[in-house]
Order: C-alpha cells, then sequence, then structure tokens
C-alpha cells in the first residue's frame, strides 16, 4: 500500500496487519486513528500493555478531539477499566 492509499476511510474499514499500522506510523506517527486501530490490534491478540500504550499515545495526539467522538469515547473507558 502506498502513502497515498492511505486514508482514514482505509484504516477504519480495513484491518490492517501491525506491521502495517507500524509502516503507517513511521511514515506519520501523530495519524491518530493508527493509534486507536493498534490498539484495537492488540486488544484482539491478548496484550493489554501494548493496547493501554496505544489508546495513551491516540488520546495524546487527538487531545483536542470532541469528547463525544465514539473511538475517544472507548479509549477513554479502556483506559480506566
Amino acid at each position: 500500500m502506498s502513502e497515498s492509499q492511505i486514508t482514514p476511510q482505509v484504516v477504519a474499514e480495513h484491518g490492517l496487519s501491525d506491521e502495517e499500522y507500524q509502516r503507517i506510523l513511521k511514515l506519520n506517527p501523530s495519524y491518530p486513528l493508527v493509534h486507536y486501530h493498534l490498539a484495537l490490534a492488540y486488544e484482539r491478540k491478548g496484550q493489554p500493555d501494548q493496547a493501554r500504550a496505544e489508546y495513551e499515545r491516540f488520546l495524546q495526539v487527538w487531545k483536542d478531539a470532541d469528547a463525544d467522538v465514539p473511538e475517544v469515547a472507548i479509549a477513554r473507558k479502556s483506559l480506566a477499566a
């Protein structure tokens, strides 16, 4: 996948591999939804520490997002658990 093909819609709609998420973050470490989806991937794999770290990065990068954005609410709920 080329950099020009990486859009928010692609990230949201496709379950990319951990390696693909990491590659995207190397291109743009400030891409909040990649951190969010990587956290979800780590949760699915039973890696709660890595998931927590990615949720924290997601919220840090997207600190100005509205609180009612579903991904923000989910990340905060996951961190509170």
